[in-house]
């Protein structure tokens, strides 16, 4: 049986520093420092997109907790826990299931909760002043349903 050979992590930061300025869906930090950076507050307001966004279009489906819950076969506190904790990050199974239930671009939305790296300063920009200008409160309002639908346009054309 031939043994497999492993590159090794000099070769991987190689080939990640030639690839600047793309994206990537999965890996590690190159080191502290990165990932540090990597959470700091760009990220912060995305995850926060990200919470809601998935409030917004959970209740736009008139769905409650449970029952997305249930859809995309994850807990409850987990959606909870994506609703409204900014610090709180999505299990990429969970992402995954999030984009294809109310049919969302994935890699869009894994750069939203923070699962793929950002290099688009317009994508922060709009996630964060959608995210500014939801609310949570009872059923969606006509200016939270044009929000809601002008975010969903942007993610879905960005791709």
């Amino acid at each position: 049986m031939a043994e497999r050979i492993r590159p090794s992590a000099d070769w991987y930061r190689r080939k990640v520093l030639s690839k600047e300025g793309e994206e990537y869906l999965i890996g590690v930090p190159l080191d502290p420092e990165m990932e540090r950076e990597a959470e700091g507050a760009e990220s912060g307001s995305t995850v926060f997109a990200f919470g809601s966004l998935l409030r917004l279009e959970r209740r736009n489906s008139h769905l409650t907790v449970a029952e997305l819950a249930k859809a995309i076969d994850v807990g409850e506190a987990e959606i909870r826990s994506i609703e409204h904790d900014p610090s709180y990050r999505a299990r990429p199974r969970t992402i995954l299931g999030i984009a294809k239930h109310f049919d969302l671009p994935p890699r869009e939305v894994m750069k939203l909760a923070g699962a793929a790296a950002l290099n688009d300063e317009q994508f922060v920009e709009k996630a964060t002043l959608f995210a500014a200008h939801s609310d949570d409160l009872g059923n969606l309002t006509k200016e939270e349903k044009q929000l809601l639908k002008a975010f969903v346009e942007y993610l879905r054309e960005s791709k």
